[in-house]
Parts: structure tokens; C-alpha cells; sequence
């Protein structure tokens, strides 16, 4: 048997990698024609573990459309051995019998482009498909995914809504074809919602680019979100925005919604404003309208307090220059409630080793917060049988702010209502229907002066903390809460 060197490959990076040594095909089968990443997988497969969602492949069926690509091709794919992307999705036939039924792996998608991080690394794969509903779908999948079975790339296709084949084989051509596609499009790959130079990351999309490309949302699985887009400015500005004019508390958390997005280009530290009163009082109203600035949807732009730090961590590093919105305190055990405290205003999660006892990189995020409760942080942290206390750190972080106005609860002015209940009611209603749209135009109309924008609110909070802790007496913790209100009054006036 005669054996042939093939021409060495590039990888993804640029540099060359020598082809394994394969045996030369026989000319008496001209037909079949190895390409790099062969698709033939160990194992055999059953005659129905080719069924697609479309429609099952038989001997007598047509031959796929191999040609006819499942989108409008973004920059020249090279495929994998036998798969080929058709109109029925991504097909397998087996190159040493034409007989056999082909195999159909996978529903259409595209690949939009590879990713990967400023150092070269974090390489992934942005891909498109449409789920049974017909909407659009993308995902930048991490490349590392793929060092196993690749059981976490199915798990978010299948979640995604595209149909995956069953069975050992069709899972392991899948995993062999992702591994082994290229195109020359690129993305910036990035692990956190925010600011990366000029450009601000949604989990969905981002506004501006950086030097050029594409900068995207890479993490191993779906981000469940709420960066939701419903209504116009307008509208918006009619049903919500003019109800905090005379109103204090919801023209601070209207505010911190918006400073939540230039703390990060400011360098202005985490922290968050809690609001502490009685039930009813109108404490959630706040969170609502605050949160409508950003998102929305089924449940609103809100999260609960009720989770682990751990859990607090991956939140965190999806609100990232946003704002982060946790509702009811009480539902925070007093065990982690200093150590979240700290944790959500240092930014940064725990450290932790990979399997290789290695460290791997910790989360970490820039964002502002608003809390409700009953209780203070103080008393939460009394609730530990350790009989901890709240350190001047720990208050700094977390503001405690009566939510009471000692007129109508939360509201100096009813704005007509008959009831604070009814303009609560409203507020409510209105921030279900019209969210999401104000931060986008503001992150719209600020990105192409960020920088510019950063160094006058700087010094517009310079002057602030000047103006109300004049002198060298003032103590550094009331120095560094006054700095935080006097962003948000920054952030208040740009948007008016």
C-alpha cells in the first residue's frame, strides 16, 4: 500500500499543522474523496437514528440538496468529510456505501463566524438556526465543549429548539463536524455583559463594534435573561418616566438604572442603594420602574434575593455595567448576607480550581444594585447564629434608604391618583408593557463619546462630594456613599 503526505493545514490561529498520514485511495473508487475531519464515527446506527423533525430519510427517499445552503452564507465554510449541510439540516452518508440510508444529524444551522478572546484564546463558534416557532436563534459556542462527548452542546442546541439526532453515532459525527469547520469570519469573544472599548454587550446583541469586529456573549449554555425590548422611548416616557417628577425614591431608582450603565467607563466602584420599609409600602414599584429602564418580560427585570452567593455570581456577571435589580432581603440567608454583601460590591467571585487543581479565572462584574426588604442588611446579618456584625465596609456597599417618603409610602406626588395603591397599580401595569428601549438609546447616543461623557461626570461627581463633605474630616466611607449618589445625580441629569 502506498502511503501520501497531504499539504499541512491552518489552524484557526494562522499557523500551520501537518495532516495526519492517510493511505492513498484506490483509483478504482475515484468517487470517494477524503477531505480534512472525516466524518466516519466509530460505532454502528440503527436505521431510524437519521430522523429528522421534517421528515425521516428511507432508501426510496430523494436525494438531500446538498447545494442549497440553510441561510444566506456569511464567508466560505469548509465542511467536514461526509457531512454536508442540506435542506433537510446536516446529513451523514456513509462514503463506502452509497446504499445506505443517510443519517440525518442535526436541523439546519449556520455558522456565522469563529470567536475568540484579546489573547488568542477562548476560541468558540457563533452559530444561527431557527427553532420550531421560527425564530431566529444564535449561540456562540466555546470550542472547549467539544474536549469531551460534547453532552453541553446538545444540551443547549436541544434547549435552543433544534432538533439533534439521537444515538452514538449521530452524536459523534455532530461532535466531529463542529470540531473540524472553519470560516473566515471572526468574532470577539467575551464572558461578561458591558463595556468592551466603545462597544456595550447584551446577551442577545451589541451596540458598536471593536476595531471592527463583531464582539459577542460566549458562555458554555443559554443565559437565561430579561434584556427585553418592548415599546418605544416614547411610550415609555409617557407611561413611566413622567410619574417620578416630584417623586424622589423613583427618581433615584430611574436614575441608578441609568448610572448602572457609565459606573464601569467612570471607574466608579460597585455598590447598590437598599430600600427598607413595611410591606405595601410601594418598595417593589421601585424595582419595577427602575428595571423597565433595561428589560422586562414575563417576570419583569427583577431577581430575588433567594439564592446562594454562588448563584449570585453568575447573576452578577450577566448584569455586568447594568443594573441588577433584588427583591425582599429576608430571603437571604443571614449566613451569606455580609459575605454577598462584599462580594457584589468587590465585583469579583471566588476563586476556584479546575480538575487539574489549576486556578481557573474568576467571575467578575462592574454594576450598581437596588435591594428591597423589610429589614436592613444589619438585621439580616443578626439573623446568623455567629452573631456577626455589619462592618463600616458592608454599610458602604450596601446603602440602607428609607423607602417611606412619610407622605403616600414610596410617593411625594400622586400625579392625580386617588391612591398610592393606584398609582403603584399603574407603574406596575405600564412597566410589564414598555421596557428595555430607554437604555439601548441612551447606550446609543453615549457610545460614540464615551470617553468624553466619562471625564465630565467624573468631574461632575468630584464637585458633588466636594459640595457636601467638604474638609479632610469627612470619613472615607461617607466620602465614597456620597461619590454613589452624586453619580447617580449625574446620570439623573444626562438623561433629562
Amino acid at each position: 500500500m502506498s502511503i501520501e503526505l497531504e499539504p499541512p493545514i491552518a489552524g484557526p490561529d494562522g499557523k500551520p499543522r501537518q495532516r495526519k498520514v492517510r493511505p492513498a485511495r484506490a483509483k478504482a473508487q475515484p468517487e470517494e474523496k477524503a477531505t480534512a475531519g472525516n466524518g466516519a464515527a466509530p460505532g454502528d446506527v440503527a436505521e431510524g437514528d437519521g430522523a429528522a423533525a421534517d421528515g425521516d430519510f428511507s432508501e426510496s427517499a430523494p436525494e438531500p440538496d446538498a447545494a442549497k445552503p440553510p441561510c444566506p452564507s456569511v464567508g466560505k465554510q469548509e465542511t467536514s468529510g461526509s457531512c454536508k449541510m442540506t435542506t433537510k439540516g446536516l446529513v451523514w452518508r456513509d462514503p463506502d456505501d452509497d446504499e445506505k440510508p443517510p443519517i440525518v444529524v442535526a436541523g439546519q444551522f449556520e455558522i456565522i463566524a469563529e470567536s475568540r478572546d484579546d489573547f488568542g484564546f477562548n476560541w468558540g463558534i457563533l452559530l444561527r438556526w431557527k427553532d420550531p416557532d421560527g425564530k431566529s436563534r444564535e449561540w456562540a459556542m466555546p470550542k472547549s465543549l467539544l474536549a469531551g462527548d460534547g453532552i453541553e452542546v446538545r444540551r443547549a442546541l436541544l434547549d435552543g429548539g433544534l432538533y439533534v439526532a439521537a444515538g452514538g453515532k449521530a452524536r459523534n459525527l455532530l461532535n466531529s463536524y463542529l470540531a473540524s469547520i472553519h470560516t473566515k469570519a471572526r468574532a470577539k469573544a467575551v464572558t461578561s455583559t458591558g463595556w468592551f472599548g466603545k462597544t456595550f454587550v447584551f446577551p442577545d446583541c451589541a451596540i458598536g463594534r471593536e476595531n471592527g469586529d463583531r464582539v459577542i456573549l460566549q458562555l458554555p449554555n443559554f443565559v437565561d435573561h430579561a434584556y427585553n425590548v418592548r415599546g418605544t422611548l416614547e411610550e415609555w416616557q409617557t407611561n413611566i418616566a413622567r410619574f417620578a417628577e416630584g417623586n424622589s425614591r423613583l427618581a433615584l431608582a430611574i436614575s441608578t438604572a441609568f448610572a448602572a450603565a457609565i459606573a464601569g467607563p467612570c471607574g466608579t466602584e460597585s455598590g447598590g442603594i437598599h430600600f427598607r420599609g413595611r410591606s405595601s409600602v410601594g418598595k417593589t414599584t421601585a424595582l419595577n420602574v427602575a428595571g423597565s429602564v433595561w428589560g422586562g418580560g414575563d417576570r419583569g427585570f427583577i431577581r430575588s434575593w433567594r439564592a446562594t452567593a454562588n448563584g449570585l455570581e453568575a447573576t452578577a456577571a450577566t448584569h455586568s455595567d447594568a443594573l441588577l435589580c433584588l427583591d425582599e432581603i429576608s430571603q437571604l440567608s443571614g449566613k451569606e448576607a455580609g459575605e454577598v454583601a462584599y462580594m457584589l460590591g468587590n465585583g469579583l467571585g471566588k476563586s476556584r480550581a479546575s480538575r487539574d487543581a489549576s486556578l481557573r479565572k474568576p467571575a467578575s462584574w462592574r454594576l450598581l444594585f437596588l435591594s428591597t426588604g423589610e429589614i436592613s442588611l444589619a438585621d439580616k446579618m443578626a439573623e446568623d447564629a455567629r452573631n456577626r456584625r455589619q462592618t463600616a465596609g458592608q454599610r458602604v456597599r450596601i446603602i440602607d434608604l428609607p423607602s417611606d417618603t412619610g407622605n403616600h409610602g414610596l410617593f411625594d406626588n400622586l400625579h392625580g391618583f386617588e391612591s398610592a395603591a393606584r398609582l403603584a397599580d399603574h407603574l406596575r401595569s405600564a412597566s410589564s408593557r414598555f421596557y428595555g428601549t430607554p437604555i439601548r438609546k441612551f447606550i446609543e447616543a453615549i457610545a460614540p463619546e464615551l470617553n468624553n461623557i466619562a471625564v465630565s461626570i467624573k468631574g461632575s461627581v468630584q464637585q458633588f462630594v466636594e459640595d457636601n463633605c467638604p474638609g479632610d474630616d469627612c470619613d472615607g466611607q461617607v466620602t465614597r456613599g456620597c461619590a454613589r449618589f452624586g453619580l447617580i445625580g449625574a446620570a439623573g441629569e444626562l438623561v433629562t
